[in-house]
């Protein structure tokens, strides 16, 4: 009867979510799992909490008054299954990061910034962007800007220099980490490969210039403390970056110094690692080729420096594009005005390199016992201009300051207790605003 009674209603097998109901029990059947609309109930209510997989709170029960005090032998219940739509998006921050990475992916086809090239990756990225800081604040950075380039916002509104900052320093937090070992040489030959997948900006684009500066700029402190002899062979900086800055030599001469510039700022390294070394064999100091030899580098980086700073710098003094104006807030009273932040970047790289040459000159000469008190005054005047550029100092990142501990650093060792009173301010009111991740 009750197989005829389950055929009548066109149901051919028990639906009841037990391991085996009593019913099937009695006549030899095994449960086949649950039915998607009709419920089998036996004897009233179940109230077993295993009878369904999921959350009662996703479902709407729709039960008449039997369904609850039935004691019939048997009873259907009829009930439609409905979604809640839940309050917040599951999953962590970076799934939801992810999920914006796919969606922009087809959205971004025909606007010029398609990352196509990583969709055969994207399995990867979530535990990815879980594991590193870095990799999610700049990926963070990346989706950001990327969809205001691809809603047409302008250069100019689509810097978001906190973000930029946190991106910058997370980054700097990874490369500096020793544990990592090799892996920072891969992460510093990415950074290269990007730029080059890039390609040359437009003409008068200063914006990709910036950026450009800051990525390198993270890879020349590596460069400076590392142990591995080959470092400059992976990848051949010199003529990385050559050939990155030769693809628009024609289109914009600022961005062409500023390539000469970084190749310089890569001979300074070179220079700083073998004075550490000379340092470190006191014999050699009283190796006289030894000693010629470094003093010719040294002489050779501080004429490149000069010579440069001469065609761009000076050249914007002399036509009163970079000028100084009156600053009650600086010890010395003034401050430089600029025509944009890229000038006053390249501004803060020179003088700070200026610093770092001057000092190790001066280092060498109290190991020979050489006194020459014009060097300390030519320091003290750079480190004057360093002070004359605090304003800027929220958004720039000089490579000087990246690679020799800060310029504010190099500064902070000459001033008098006013100035050094002044630059504590100065640092302490920057990391009040882009505070370093823990």
């Amino acid at each position: 009867m009750w197989l005829a009674y389950r055929k009548v209603i066109g149901v051919d097998f028990c639906d009841e979510n037990w391991p085996t109901c009593g019913t099937c029990k009695k006549v030899g059947k095994e449960w086949s799992g649950p039915s998607k609309r009709v419920k089998w109930v036996t004897y009233g209510k179940h109230t077993r909490e295993e009878r369904h997989r999921l959350s009662s709170s996703q479902y709407d029960f729709s039960m008449s008054p039997a369904d609850k005090t039935s004691d019939t032998n048997s009873t259907f219940r009829i009930y439609a299954q409905k979604v809640q739509v839940p309050s917040k998006p599951s999953g962590t921050r970076a799934d939801l990061l992810s999920g914006n990475l796919v969606q922009y992916l087809e959205s971004s086809q025909c606007t010029g910034y398609s990352l196509s090239m990583v969709v055969h990756s994207l399995c990867h990225i979530p535990p990815m962007l879980e594991s590193n800081d870095a990799l999610f604040d700049a990926t963070d950075l990346l989706i950001s800007t990327w969809q205001k380039l691809c809603q047409g916002w302008g250069l100019g509104e689509i810097f978001d220099l906190r973000t930029y900052s946190r991106t910058l320093r997370s980054l700097q937090k990874f490369l500096f980490d020793y544990e990592k070992g090799f892996d920072q040489i891969a992460h510093s030959n990415g950074i290269y490969t990007i730029l080059m997948r890039r390609g040359a900006p437009e003409p008068g684009n200063n914006f990709d210039c910036l950026l450009m500066l800051d990525s390198f700029a993270f890879l020349y402190k590596r460069i400076l403390i590392s142990n591995i002899k080959n470092f400059f062979s992976q990848p051949e900086w010199k003529q990385a970056i050559t050939s990155y800055f030769d693809q628009w030599k024609v289109s914009n001469p600022f961005v062409v110094e500023v390539g000469k510039f970084i190749h310089i700022s890569t001979l300074v390294m070179g220079v700083v690692k073998r004075f550490s070394l000379l340092q470190k064999s006191p014999g050699s100091l009283h190796d006289a080729r030894a000693i010629d030899e470094f003093t010719a580098a040294l002489d050779d980086i501080r004429y490149k420096i000069h010579a440069n700073e001469e065609v761009t710098i000076q050249m914007l003094l002399r036509s009163n594009q970079i000028h100084e104006m009156d600053d009650p807030e600086s010890p010395l009273g003034r401050s430089y005005m600029f025509p944009s932040g890229e000038v006053a970047l390249y501004f803060a790289n020179l003088t700070s390199y200026n610093i770092v040459i001057g000092r190790i000159r001066q280092r060498l000469n109290a190991l020979l016992g050489i006194e020459d008190p014009s060097l300390e005054a030519e320091c003290y005047e750079r480190s004057s201009r360093i002070w004359r550029t605090c304003r800027y100092s929220e958004t720039l990142k000089p490579l000087g300051s990246v690679s020799f501990f800060g310029a504010k650093c190099v500064s902070y060792m000459s001033a008098p207790p006013a100035v050094r009173l002044y630059l504590l301010s100065q640092l302490y009111y920057n990391i009040l605003i882009f505070p370093m991740k823990n």
